[in-house]
């Protein structure tokens, strides 16, 4: 069993600050598919405790397909100093993020894993001059500084690390992943960023 918290934030101090997705709750299954007895159990505990809760039938895939999205979104916010409204007022790298996540998401799906949630297909057929203009809609939001910047800020190695799977994905497939390679330059903390205000 494994899942996701739709939530994110930093801490400051003694201060946690969090923001969860609203209408997104905990996301949980069971590798299997199945809505096991400890799965229901576990909900149980999170709706206890003020949660909302949702099941995926493959958690597995989901989880990937969460990494497909972070990994470029991660470091198109490096590429813009990590901040989202920085990000938010530059379309050409948030054109390069939406490149990636495209590469991402087609180096996930050829590894065999089907896309979920099955809406996120969606991003490989809406063409850019839509994407763009909506992306940096939810970019400049304090969801995304608080739940995005702040945790990519806090989380390189994190990043870093999510981003080495994705091409190692991308390498069992013998996917070239240009857009995916121009951004991960930016998770190097040592590379400055190629927007200033």
């Amino acid at each position: 069993m494994i899942g996701f918290a739709n939530a994110g934030g930093e801490r400051e101090g003694h201060l946690i600050r969090v923001m969860e997705m609203k209408g997104k709750g905990v996301m949980m299954g069971e590798l299997n598919g199945s809505k096991s007895e400890r799965l229901q159990r576990f909900a149980s505990a999170f709706k206890e405790a003020g949660f909302s809760v949702e099941f995926s039938k493959n958690v597995d895939a989901w989880l990937r397909y969460h990494v497909a999205l972070v990994g470029p979104l991660a470091n198109a916010l490096y590429m813009a100093g990590s901040c989202n409204y920085r990000l938010a007022r530059n379309p050409h790298i948030i054109k390069k993020g939406l490149r990636g996540l495209r590469e991402a998401i087609r180096v996930v799906q050829a590894n065999g894993f089907p896309v979920e949630p099955a809406a996120l297909k969606v991003m490989l057929i809406i063409p850019e001059f839509i994407l763009v203009p909506l992306a940096r809609r939810f970019i400049n939001t304090e969801l995304l500084d608080i739940g995005g910047a702040r945790h990519a800020r806090n989380a390189r190695d994190e990043m870093k690390k999510l981003n080495e799977e994705l091409f190692a994905l991308a390498r069992n497939v013998g996917m070239d992943t240009p857009a995916m390679e121009e951004l991960h330059r930016y998770a190097d903390p040592n590379v400055p960023p190629a927007v200033a205000d």
